[in-house]
């Protein structure tokens, strides 16, 4: 049975009596974020703030050797995580600008075991795994009850181990997809869940997945590089439909199609004949969708009775 949009629960609701057409008109129109003028300037002023004094730090600091570089971001890690935790116990305001400081302590800290661990003369694959297993397990732990910290701290995290782990393994460049493909898949996954700002995974883990698996594609000739990067795109598309995620529609569209498109392009020489495979493409996929459509209509029809 199909989903009910907003505005349908809505009229059902007011149709039951449930809700007054004004009460129904108000959800309706109601913005889903609202930023007072102090509250937006706050955060820029914080933001502008915040590089002042990692310039003037960089610029105090510049001869000083790693190791008290490295003090002294873990300091600025605690100063700012105990400032956070005593914002993000308040609401409004005080709560959002408490995550931000909670970002740049766990950046504070990251970034200070980076300094050691190449002062170390640690492998840099090694440093970008390491970093980036500590963002995204502090992430994982933080996602149930934050905002929108932990969300964005996931998506670098993810990068870095992506990026760490094709340096340590000395992945080739037609597998280089494979990790990207495999964190893209985790993020959405994890942005289905009740967690805060879910569909910034969602939009980072489709990113990555358009970015990534149409290269099997142009690496490899035939079906070795087409199925991969279709079955991907399908796949996104389908559990798109399912869950009403339209990133996740869009992203496995685009897959799909610049996937048969490259295949066809590199596999036909005739132009006409390549516009026309192209088209045909399409029109199964149009045709076969009504038909599964259909299928299950009568399906339901026969199940409920009706």
């Amino acid at each position: 049975m199909a989903e009910l949009t907003q505005r349908e629960i809505v009229e059902k609701l007011v149709a039951d009596r449930r809700l007054s057409h004004e009460e129904g008109d108000d959800i309706l129109h109601a913005p889903r974020i609202v930023l007072s003028f102090r509250e937006t300037v706050g955060y820029l002023a914080a933001v502008i703030i915040l590089v002042g004094l990692v310039r003037l730090v960089v610029a105090l600091f510049e001869d000083a050797s790693d190791v008290l570089i490295a003090v002294l971001l873990y300091i600025v890690s605690a100063t700012t995580a105990f400032i956070a935790f005593r914002l993000e116990k308040k609401s409004g305001w005080r709560l959002h600008t408490g995550e931000i400081l909670e970002m740049a302590s766990l950046g504070s800290f990251i970034g200070a075991g980076a300094i050691l661990l190449a002062g170390a003369d640690v492998d840099g694959g090694w440093i970008a795994v390491a970093a980036g297993t500590v963002g995204a397990a502090w992430s994982l732990v933080r996602l149930p009850s934050s905002r929108f910290s932990a969300s964005i701290m996931m998506v670098p995290s993810a990068l870095a181990v992506c990026g760490g782990a094709i340096e340590l393994l000395d992945i080739e460049s037609g597998l280089t997809a494979i990790p990207f493909a495999i964190a893209g898949s985790l993020l959405i996954a994890v942005g289905q869940g009740r967690v805060g700002f879910p569909i910034f995974l969602r939009i980072a883990g489709v990113l990555m997945l358009v970015m990534s698996t149409p290269g099997f594609v142009g690496e490899y000739d035939g079906v070795n590089g087409l199925v991969p990067a279709l079955a991907v795109g399908v796949l996104l598309f389908g559990t798109g439909i399912q869950w009403s995620r339209l990133e996740q529609v869009g992203g496995g569209a685009l897959i799909i199609v610049i996937s048969v498109s490259s295949f066809i392009f590199q596999n036909v020489d005739n132009d006409v004949l390549q516009g026309l495979l192209v088209a045909l493409v399409g029109l199964s996929a149009l045709v076969g969708s009504t038909l599964v459509v259909r299928r299950r209509q009568k399906a339901y029809v026969t199940t409920t009775g009706a």
